[in-house]
């Protein structure tokens, strides 16, 4: 199973979360991906160049402190949302904190 890090020190806001997670969950696109929570889910379920199409994926959230204090709550909680619902991903939170 393939592994992909979110690191929470790589990113400051949505704009920023959305550029890196097209970074590290694509790779040979001729164009960007949209950037939105919407194509965030289609990029874990996969195809675009990382791992296929529902492919299980393992993903280690670090950093996650340092997420939650730079990101919107509602924002920051429906990325949670969305990884910890998808039906490919095993998701594992590191130096996660309430």
């Amino acid at each position: 199973m393939k592994e992909f890090i979110i690191d929470g020190n790589k990113f400051k806001n949505s704009k920023s979360f959305h550029k890196y997670a097209e970074k590290i969950f694509t790779n040979g696109l001729s164009w960007e991906t949209g950037r939105n929570l919407d194509a965030f889910s289609e990029l874990l379920e996969g195809g675009f160049g990382q791992h296929g199409f529902g492919e299980k994926i393992i993903i280690k959230w670090i950093n996650m402190a340092k997420s939650k204090e730079n990101l919107s709550i509602e924002f920051y909680d429906s990325l949670i949302k969305i990884i910890s619902e998808a039906e490919n991903v095993i998701f594992e939170r590191i130096d996660y904190r309430e």
